[in-house]
């Protein structure tokens, strides 16, 4: 995922996702297609500060997808218990999608940071640019993707948590603090579900960063609860073979 794209999108008031160059190629988040709850969330909390640093830093050390974090909190602060049959659902439904269309672009876009001497550097930049939009589009494809895929399983709702519809209004930058600690329990335990089928154990590195992420959601409790929330999930979580919520 590309944090300067996001990050701008969630600052400018146009909703429109520009590149470096300012050339009007630009993503109009104002497009119909981009009506979902789901990627107007992950917009407005991409540009949140710190969020940005963390989440590549999740993709990049522990291998985290981060649509897939997106979607865990954003189904937190909308009062939806992910289960595990979810968290494989949506596996299924993207994991192609990201290691044949998402990675490579990201690895191509990487690359061009720095081109071989031979290459135009302005021409070369431009490239990376063009490249960087598709990265972006192709990652909005898959969100939309995830939405469906959820939207036709139906869900679980947290009690005591105000769910929100797809129908939402977009969130100012800052999203809404959950309205109960049902929902930041919510978020902890669908992070807990989606990083169990990634490693057995939950490093400290990871549960601080992510601990960082919960709290930016949900404020109204410090990161060091979230953390010990996170903690208690995982090992919930991985204590049995089965996750009996499956």
């Amino acid at each position: 995922m590309d944090a300067s794209a996001m990050a701008r999108a969630a600052a400018k008031p146009s909703h429109r996702i520009e590149n470096d160059n300012e050339d009007g190629n630009d993503i109009d988040m104002n497009d119909n297609r981009n009506d979902d709850a789901f990627w107007r969330f992950s917009i407005g909390f991409y540009g949140q500060p710190g969020v940005a640093p963390r989440c590549l830093e999740l993709q990049d050390r522990f291998g985290i997808d981060v649509n897939l974090l997106l979607f865990c909190l954003h189904a937190g602060v909308s009062g939806r218990a992910l289960q595990a049959r979810d968290i494989a659902a949506l596996e299924q439904a993207v994991g192609a999608w990201r290691e044949q269309v998402v990675v490579p672009l990201r690895g191509v876009r990487r690359w061009l940071k720095a081109p071989p001497a031979p290459f135009d550097d302005a021409r070369t930049a431009e490239l990376r640019e063009a490249i960087k939009r598709i990265e972006l589009e192709s990652e909005r494809l898959q969100q939309a993707a995830m939405a469906r895929v959820m939207n036709a399983v139906g869900h679980d709702e947290v009690a005591g948590s105000a769910s929100a519809s797809a129908s939402t209004p977009a969130p100012a930058p800052a999203p809404a603090p959950a309205p109960a600690p049902a929902s930041a329990s919510a978020s902890a335990t669908n992070l807990a579900r989606y990083l169990a089928t990634l490693m057995p154990t939950l490093s400290a590195d990871a549960t601080d960063t992510l601990a960082a992420l919960l709290h930016t959601a949900h404020p109204q409790a410090p990161a060091a609860a979230h953390a010990a929330a996170l903690r208690q999930a995982f090992a919930i979580v991985t204590s049995s073979p089965q996750d009996p919520t499956a």
